[in-house]
């Protein structure tokens, strides 16, 4: 296996995403609706078996774990057939980064809280 990248927090959490494909090198463009298995500030992983290219660029629509309405772009990083894919946000601007991270710490604050003491 290789050594993990990963530079925030995943979160367990399970919610809808409305996927709009607007860049494929192959311009095998679409819109898909599926389920995200987890999420962090640094991106979604989606559980579905929708085939996705890697390096396509995602228009990405979906509540937070706080029921805060999203809207960012993404990066399909990798696609798995049958399991998923992993998509990195790109955010526009950092007003928009800051919005996902405060979701994140009003929702999973507590509960790191709580294993950080245990």
């Amino acid at each position: 296996m290789g050594i993990e990248k990963r530079e925030t927090t995943r979160y367990e959490f399970e919610g809808e995403v409305k996927i709009k494909i607007l860049f494929t090198p192959s311009e095998n463009l679409k819109e898909v609706e599926a389920k995200i298995g987890n999420v962090s500030a640094g991106g979604l992983f989606i559980k579905t078996d929708e085939p996705f290219e890697e390096g396509a660029l995602a228009d990405l629509a979906f509540k937070l774990p706080d029921k805060l309405p999203a809207n960012t772009l993404g990066l399909i990083k990798w696609a798995k057939p049958n399991e998923g894919i992993g998509i990195e946000f790109f955010y526009a601007t950092e007003e928009e980064k800051q919005a996902i991270i405060e979701s994140l710490r009003r929702a999973y604050g507590q509960e790191k809280q709580k294993s950080a003491q245990d």
